[in-house]
């Protein structure tokens, strides 16, 4: 069987999923051959960094104009023409030569509208299965011609059929997240500790928005231990390190399901794969002030589900936030019972029943 993953890098959450869909279909389909495509270098690689960089400064820098865009075109009805007609279905029948795709899976709303397109013009009957990598929805990841959609919550489920999805073609399995996340018995691992443990995380890039000031109070907390993943940010790790005895500081790292098992609470921004990963780890959350649209909608969700606290107002005080959630065992014991009830209700569907599943709907 050979499979064909199409992604992107706007943010490392789309290209996260399609790495633990990979790793997951790798350990249960023993025949498959899996290709993973960044469909920007593969349409137009001499522009990737400067598509990519102006994201990233339009996320970073101009988050308001960012939002205003998300919200007015929320309800929208996205039908993309292929741009540059004949040239663009080349490109795209190149891609399909190469890889003989049995089935394709897309974790960019641009990669299921590309192929849904291509199917359309073309009349292809390859199936293509769509996973939305947010935990609210938006009317981008919708195509007409995806067959499966693959969905972290019963909410954005409803919201599909609410969009004329039928519930046949839609399966609630969470936010994909790489096996490392999922032990269960961690939880277990953190009774015995003399220390709490507080686990800071900005993400991939390292975007923590906190001062020299804050981690100083927290080096003066004596029963605790502070860990800080700063990512690919440099200067803050250069800033931090060996500065405080009680404070580790971690760069770029794979082994975040390990500082994330030790930990008893973690302070981060919303984005889905963190916020998923941590329900895997049992881990409760104390969430930055959301800035973008997706975030704030994550951090409701966080909120209803009472799995953690989000610090709405920037003017709050993050240390008291996390200290007195980190040092009320009772509130994180809830808070983990709520986490193990959100992985209960994911349907437990492995990546081959999905597999076999688009089949059926194709």
């Amino acid at each position: 069987m050979n499979i064909l993953i199409l992604t992107g890098r706007f943010g490392m959450g789309h290209y996260s999923v399609a790495s633990s869909l990979k790793e997951e279909i790798q350990k249960q389909v023993k025949d498959a051959n899996i290709e993973t495509v960044d469909i920007i270098d593969y349409m137009a690689p001499k522009l990737k960094s400067i598509i990519y960089s102006g994201f990233d400064i339009l996320v970073k820098k101009a988050n308001k104009v960012y939002n205003f865009v998300y919200k007015s075109t929320m309800d929208l009805d996205f039908h993309v023409s292929i741009p540059f007609g004949s040239l663009f279905v080349l490109k795209i029948e190149e891609l399909m030569y190469d890889n003989k795709p049995d089935i394709i899976i897309s974790t960019l709303p641009l990669c299921s509208r590309i192929i849904s397109e291509y199917k359309r013009k073309t009349g292809s009957s390859i199936p293509l299965v769509t996973c939305i990598t947010d935990i609210s929805m938006h009317n981008e990841w919708i195509s007409p011609e995806t067959n499966l959609y693959i969905v972290a919550t019963e909410t954005v489920k409803a919201n599909l059929m609410r969009n004329g999805i039928k519930p046949e073609n839609i399966i609630v399995s969470g936010i994909p997240v790489k096996n490392q996340f999922k032990n269960t018995s961690i939880t277990k691992t953190r009774c015995n500790k003399d220390k709490k443990t507080l686990l800071i995380m900005g993400g991939g890039l390292g975007l923590i928005p906190l001062e020299d000031d804050f981690y100083s109070r927290l080096s003066q907390v004596h029963d605790l231990n502070v860990i800080v993943i700063m990512g690919k940010n440099q200067r803050g790790y250069y800033n931090l390190l060996n500065k405080y005895d009680n404070i580790e500081v971690i760069g770029y790292t794979n082994k975040v399901h390990e500082y994330m098992a030790k930990s008893d609470l973690i302070i981060s921004k919303a984005g889905g794969i963190t916020v998923f990963e941590s329900i895997y780890s049992r881990l409760p959350l104390v969430v930055l002030t959301p800035f973008l649209e997706q975030e704030r909608n994550n951090a409701h969700f966080i909120e209803q589900k009472n799995i953690g606290e989000i610090i709405w107002n920037t003017s709050d005080d993050i240390i008291d936030k996390a200290l007195d959630l980190i040092y009320d065992g009772y509130r994180l014991s809830i808070m983990q019972e709520n986490m193990e009830k959100i992985i209960s209700h994911i349907n437990n569907n492995t990546i081959l029943d999905i597999l076999e599943k688009v089949y059926e709907v194709a």
